[in-house]
């Protein structure tokens, strides 16, 4: 089923609720995380558990420079399959904790096509998350910093959280 992860009923109830990928990464903000953590609740069977998993913030990593290109590899863009170069342009508000990536293509042969795509990702800090999950009724159960159920540490790249719904 497709459907808005703020609003989605499917009237059904699960042992397990996932959401891969880092898509909490996409809720920007604390009223958006309490719909979608009530969609989560009205589809969590009684004692079922919800997994997500969201990057752990990398404070030099959003203190780059808004104003410079961070160049990567060359990459062929569908559908034609043309040689584009790719660059990435950074830019994070502390206030609201998005950071905004700007991909560049930029076509390497005539006639040099630009072409740009924007990313957003809410920034969710480790102890904040914590602190959010308790105050919308959800305890972490688990809590890893990868996905070989090693610790959350200063090294790890993502959060992945084992969460249920505490019964008032």
């Amino acid at each position: 089923a497709l459907g808005d992860l703020l609003e989605l009923r499917l009237g059904r109830r699960f042992p397990l609720v996932i959401s891969p990928f880092n898509v909490f990464m996409h809720v920007y903000d604390r009223r958006e995380l309490a719909l979608a953590l009530e969609t989560v609740r009205a589809h969590l069977a009684p004692g079922g558990y919800f997994v997500f998993d969201v990057l752990v913030p990398d404070p030099e990593a959003l203190a780059r420079d808004p104003e410079r290109v961070y160049r990567g590899r060359n990459v062929r863009l569908p559908p034609e399959r043309t040689l584009h170069r790719y660059g990435e342009r950074f830019e994070y508000d502390p206030v609201t904790q998005i950071q905004t990536v700007t991909m560049i293509f930029e076509e390497i042969d005539p006639p040099h096509r630009v072409v740009t795509q924007t990313l957003t990702h809410r920034q969710w800090f480790p102890a904040e998350l914590e602190a959010l999950l308790h105050y919308e009724g959800f305890e972490i159960v688990e809590r890893f910093g990868d996905f070989e159920r090693g610790p959350l540490d200063e090294y790890s790249e993502s959060q992945i959280l084992v969460t249920r719904a505490v019964t008032p």
